[in-house]
């Protein structure tokens, strides 16, 4: 058996593409890991205050509901992230499979592998890509909710003074 002789230029060529998501996809779970461990904080804190008040508030509600937003959005985060690194993955299986087959061409399960693992690293960078998305979604309502407790913020009238309460008296009085 003969090798054939290989047209480096065209192999490259061939690999560069899944290389090029390779590289995307390390540079999108660098994205992915930052925003996780930024939410991983806020989260630490969001359950330790939310520990911290005992009393049926606004405050806590308020906390309450942030917690549930934090948890959903790092469960999205941990799956894109999981994701991404099989995108990874399958772009090293389609770099060396587009490698072998120019080194044995003529092989059609390694052209229908590389193109499967292609089609799979793209459909995983897609579903990756849009539990980014739907995790923004939810950071759009987390911040909504670390204020919602503040009603002068929003515009909505503070709630009248209970009796028996001392009332303010106007400055200058």
């Amino acid at each position: 058996m003969t090798l054939p002789d290989i047209d480096l230029p065209k192999v490259a060529g061939a690999a560069a593409s899944a290389v090029g998501l390779i590289i995307a996809s390390t540079i999108l779970v660098s994205f992915v890991s930052t925003r996780y461990t930024s939410a991983l904080e806020r989260y630490t804190d969001l359950t330790d205050g939310f520990r911290g008040y005992q009393d049926r508030n606004k405050r806590r509600e308020a906390l309450r509901e942030q917690v549930r937003q934090y948890r959903r959005r790092l469960r999205l985060l941990s799956w894109a992230s999981e994701l991404l690194c099989w995108v990874m993955i399958c772009a090293v299986v389609t770099v060396v499979a587009a490698g072998v087959s120019m080194v044995f061409p003529g092989h059609r399960g390694l052209d229908l592998a590389g193109a499967f693992t292609l089609l799979l690293t793209l459909s995983l960078d897609v579903v990756a890509i849009g539990l980014v998305v739907a995790e923004t979604r939810i950071d759009r309502r987390a911040v909504e909710a670390e204020a919602m407790d503040l009603d002068e913020v929003f515009g909505r009238p503070e709630p009248a003074p209970q009796t028996g309460s001392p009332q303010p008296t106007p400055a200058g009085s």
